[in-house]
């Protein structure tokens, strides 16, 4: 799945909107072979500034190769308001969805995000309050770091995220303490034709998040169309 954010940072210095739509072909099961079966995702992504801040947005949708049918739909919404002149932000976030083996629990986030940059590239990180909402509500923390930029004459594009975050042990009854969760999903892409078609690569790497306990990546190629 992807997480948040991979196109703010890549589009905050440039002050426009724009969406794209991306599909990977995932090969589960290359760090673990309990992964499951390989599988298409289908993404679309939309990034959209105004005068309060900014809208961003993805919906994932995972594609079974064997039946055709569709196993899993998640989405993520990310708000951000700018707090005047400060160089901060306010971060407002939604994640959840629906699979074949029942909803994904919902999160909500409240924080403040720090967007900067570095040379060419464009960074965006927030610290959240995150609220699981499990069978027992589980009170948590994330930290989330998002990065972007093009190099080689804008023909190579690197961007990605990466997310830690608390959450209950055992989500049914909320005893055993706490664990962290990590999530990161870096992506490169060569820009056949600049600012609107890619073909590229992306590798998700987790670990402790669900349903898997050990740490797991899936590798991808992909396409990515901007429009």
């Amino acid at each position: 799945m992807k997480k948040v954010l991979l196109l703010l940072v890549t589009l905050i210095s440039i002050n426009l909107s724009a969406q794209n739509l991306q599909l990977h072909y995932d090969f589960r099961g290359t760090c673990d072979s309990k992964a499951g079966d390989n599988y298409v995702t289908a993404t679309y992504e939309m990034f959209k500034p105004d005068r309060l801040g900014n809208t961003f947005m993805f919906v994932d949708v995972d594609f079974n190769l064997k039946r055709g049918n569709i196993g899993l739909i998640y989405t993520e919404i990310a708000r951000e308001f700018t707090l005047g002149k400060l160089p901060i932000a306010a971060h407002i976030e939604f994640n959840g969805g629906i699979a074949n083996w029942g909803t994904i629990d919902n999160a909500y986030m409240a924080g403040i995000a720090l967007p900067f940059n570095i040379s060419k590239f464009h960074f965006n990180t927030y610290v959240a309050y995150r609220l699981n909402n499990y069978h027992v509500v589980s009170n948590d923390v994330q930290w989330t770091m998002v990065w972007g930029g093009s190099f080689l004459n804008d023909r190579m594009t690197f961007n990605g995220h990466f997310d830690i975050w608390s959450e209950n042990k055992n989500r049914m009854t909320g005893r055993g303490g706490k664990q962290a969760v990590i999530h990161t999903e870096p992506q490169l892409w060569y820009n056949v034709i600049v600012n609107k078609f890619s073909v590229g690569t992306e590798i998700e790497m987790t670990k402790n998040f669900y349903p898997y306990a050990n740490f797991t990546c899936y590798p991808t190629v992909a396409v990515k169309y901007n429009f």
